[in-house]
């Protein structure tokens, strides 16, 4: 329904309720290589060494990549955030854990004159936006030596010049393809750290690579968890 109780006709939902949408798991790249990220089990904890000898030797890993082993710029945080907490995350020298605060008390106001005070609180609890597609992205190199991403995103071209700024392309030799989405809530809506890395990663081993979380990693690792406000 319209804004004025008029009917509408939508047009995109036959699609995607009988199983004719397209997303990112449904686009075909035969020859890719599947991506897993292998993150800490502990929140806080300091690595000190990373042993990749076992898991190079595995069967079918093509690959085991660390960040001491990619040389790619810091990718600094949404303009929002402190800016001294980039990825990677070791970031003594911001001084805190603290990544943004807004005062909105800088103007008080006097309630000295009001016949009624009325004080409450209230908690607005932390949530995660947990979209029905978790993020998924699938990158390669064309023959034009262009970069190309299929991402599931809420918006493409902020998706392409972060890629272009990370690898110091020109935007246009840079192309994000955006299928449907099933959902984002603002988990979408900036290019995902392990979405950028997959045109390094596909330029590595000569052959598109895909990434597709699992929903425990988009529940932990996810870039938007919100709210938590008192």
């Amino acid at each position: 329904m319209s804004i004025l109780g008029n009917r509408v006709l939508r047009r995109e939902d036959p699609a995607l309720l009988t199983g004719g949408g397209t997303y990112v798991d449904d686009v075909a790249s035969p020859g890719a290589a599947h991506v897993v990220y292998v993150r800490s089990t502990i929140a806080h904890a300091r690595i000190e060494s990373i042993d990749t000898t076992e898991a190079a030797a595995a069967p079918g890993v093509l690959a085991v990549v660390t960040a001491a082993d990619i040389d790619l710029p810091r990718l600094a945080p949404i303009g929002m955030v402190n800016q001294d907490m980039a990825r990677p995350v070791l970031f003594p020298d911001a001084g805190t854990n603290v990544a943004m605060t807004i005062d909105h008390r800088s103007d008080p106001i006097s309630f000295d004159g009001c016949e009624v005070v009325v004080t409450t609180r209230t908690v607005n609890q932390r949530l995660a936006p947990a979209p029905i597609e978790a993020r998924s992205a699938l990158a390669w190199w064309d023959d034009d030596d262009r970069l190309v991403l299929e991402i599931g995103c809420q918006g493409p071209h902020p998706v392409r010049a972060a890629l272009a700024e990370l690898y110091g392309l020109d935007p246009e030799r840079v192309r994000v393809i955006c299928p449907d989405v099933g959902g984002g809530f603002g988990a979408k809506a900036h290019a995902a750290p392990e979405a950028l890395l997959l045109g390094e990663l596909a330029r590595r081993l000569g052959r598109p690579v895909r990434w597709s979380e699992t929903r425990s990693e988009n529940l932990g690792s996810g870039v938007n968890h919100g709210r938590g406000q008192v």
